[in-house]
């Protein structure tokens, strides 16, 4: 049997949903839900979001509101134990596939971040990027 980890991606737009709430839910791991609180991301401060999930528990999110064809992003936080693994990347790809925005507004507060939408912005360049 293997111990491989296998990361499954849903799209939410349900508010009730613990990764929107930030509501303590069994299916959302509490290291995901402290890195949601230490990166400042205020419950229902979204209207969408894509979680990452790993043996059933979320381990990553990107949240985002939608208005009109304009995405403005309102958190990505994928666990530690998750991270560089491109998981960040895939949930910002799977909401740009989805909806594919006109418009991107982003603000950074890390490095990483910078640099994860710094490279989305070259690979998708349909969308006009805000980036802050």
């Amino acid at each position: 049997m293997s111990n491989a980890k296998v990361i499954t991606y849903h799209h939410v737009t349900n508010l009730d949903h613990p990764v929107i709430s930030l509501k303590k839910h069994p299916k959302m791991s509490e290291s995901l839900r402290r890195a949601c609180r230490d990166l400042g991301l205020e419950p229902y401060a979204c209207t969408h979001a894509v979680v990452a999930y790993c043996n059933g528990k979320a381990v990553g999110t990107f949240r985002y509101a939608l208005t009109g064809n304009s995405l403005e992003a309102k958190g990505t936080a994928v666990i530690p134990s998750m991270r560089r693994k491109g998981i960040a990347y895939k949930l910002w790809e799977l909401a740009l596939t989805k909806i594919y925005p006109t418009e991107v507004v982003v603000a950074t507060e890390s490095d990483e971040g910078e640099s994860l939408v710094v490279k989305l912005s070259k690979d998708y360049t349909i969308c006009v990027w805000h980036i802050y």
